[in-house]
């Protein structure tokens, strides 16, 4: 699992991003499909 986040301790937030990928000689991403960007997440947000 490779996981990439930021905690705001003044305004009492965090947001953490997890991908699950079998480790190999050829990685496998189990969660292609994820928004990861800031503009996909905010979209996905949006619907």
């Amino acid at each position: 699992m490779l996981r990439a986040g930021i905690n705001v301790l003044e305004e009492g937030i965090g947001v953490r991003i997890e991908t699950d990928v079998v480790m190999g000689d050829q990685p496998i991403n189990l969660m292609p499909d994820m928004p990861v960007e800031v503009e996909e997440i905010e979209a996905a947000m949006a619907r």
